[in-house]
């Protein structure tokens, strides 16, 4: 089954990790709490390969995302907003 992404990634984020799985496949794992500048990717690191494999589910588990039509972004759920 194939299915269509309106963006070329998704991410997931803890609150120490931020995992990003691209439409390649190609994964981006950053460690927000000790590089927050985002510059060690460590998704092809070994050592954090459980990491991956956990995020990776979570990210699976929530996803995919699909933007809100326009208008939607502000919506609280319940509540009808008026155009301006």
């Amino acid at each position: 089954m194939h299915s269509h992404h309106p963006w070329p990634w998704h991410t997931v984020r803890t609150d120490r990790w931020r995992y990003t799985r691209w439409s390649d496949v190609t994964a981006e794992l950053y460690d927000e709490a000790n590089d927050r500048e985002e510059t060690h990717d460590l998704a092809n690191d070994l050592r954090h390969h459980p990491n991956v494999e956990t995020l990776g589910m979570l990210l699976d588990r929530i996803g995919p995302f699909h933007p809100a039509p326009s208008g939607e972004e502000n919506r609280v759920p319940g509540k009808q907003v008026k155009s301006k």
